[in-house]
């Protein structure tokens, strides 16, 4: 008896921790609200064209999984020892006549290329859209009023930025769709377009719509530009227009902020085409070997 009244009981201990675990800290909360604002910021400055980018890619995902197989499947009938050999040779239509086994990858494989294509042509668009607008862009430096006023200067030069950058970022992905636009790439971008793999502020389809977001801003800038020349220039403008010294290097740091944004774009774009070049192939490979319990004898 008296055992068990020392004994203390389990459920009186145990219920203050289930409640405390169950609601929510206040930090977690904050957190949480931040994230989703930040999201939805960064959402609404993108225009939608990431989920409009990003919904293609997924097209895909419907064969990636009959694609993935079919490469498995070939890889054990071959008995691989190269991963990457392998792949190089894949991408090189050496094994074409393995068709019964290889429907689900060449379906697959059309509808990528067929998308490259598509994303190829939209960027030569875009990029021709660039180059017409950096011209008119440098006009107005040349009028008077307009180089003379910090709003309209200003505005110009942000236009100017960002469709220098557009026009940077299509080029930069036309040369490397057209150089490489191997299937396995096309696999793996379908293939990481399950929510829970996505990183919300960096993912393929914020990759593929960055030469359409900052072409997008740019005549958006443009068109302020011009809305701020027509209300701030009259047909005898002022001398010198009523600017603070605070609000001109406000626009200063709002610019290079901007520039560097996008510095920061070009170099995450390049690094994930060199992640998605040869290195992948040698990562894939490696991964199929394993897969296959492939040993190396070193």
């Amino acid at each position: 008896m008296s055992t068990r009244a020392n004994t203390p009981h389990p459920t009186n201990n145990s219920s203050p921790s289930r409640e405390s675990s169950s609601t929510p800290h206040p930090p977690a909360v904050a957190k949480g609200f931040l994230t989703s604002f930040l999201l939805a910021l960064y959402a609404i400055s993108q225009f939608g064209l990431v989920s409009l980018y990003f919904g293609r890619i997924k097209i895909l995902s419907r064969d990636v999984k009959s694609a993935k197989d079919a490469v498995d499947n070939l890889a054990r009938e071959l008995d691989i020892t190269n991963g990457a050999e392998f792949l190089d040779r894949l991408d090189d239509h050496e094994f074409d006549a393995h068709v019964d086994s290889m429907g689900g990858y060449h379906r697959f494989e059309k509808k990528w290329t067929s998308l490259v294509q598509k994303l190829t042509e939209e960027w030569k668009t875009m990029n021709i859209v660039s180059a017409l607008l950096i011209p008119g862009l440098l006009t107005m430096f040349q009028i008077d009023s307009a180089a003379g006023d910090p709003v309209t200067r200003y505005l110009a030069f942000c236009s100017l930025i960002l469709a220098t950058f557009s026009l940077l970022f299509g080029c930069f992905f036309v040369i490397q769709f057209t150089r490489t636009h191997r299937v396995i790439m096309g696999m793996e971008w379908a293939w990481s377009d399950n929510p829970s793999n996505v990183d919300k502020f960096w993912n393929v389809g914020i990759v593929l719509s960055a030469p359409a977001v900052s072409l997008a801003w740019s005549i958006i800038s443009f068109l302020a530009c011009m809305v701020a020349f027509m209300w701030r220039s009259g047909v005898n403008p002022p001398d010198a227009f009523s600017t603070s010294r605070g609000a001109e290097r406000g626009l200063r740091i709002f610019l290079s902020a901007i520039v560097t944004w996008e510095v920061m774009f070009l170099a995450l774009s390049v690094y994930v085409f060199v992640f998605y070049g040869q290195k992948l192939i040698d990562v894939y490979g490696k991964k199929l070997e394993t897969e296959l319990g492939v040993e190396k004898n070193v």
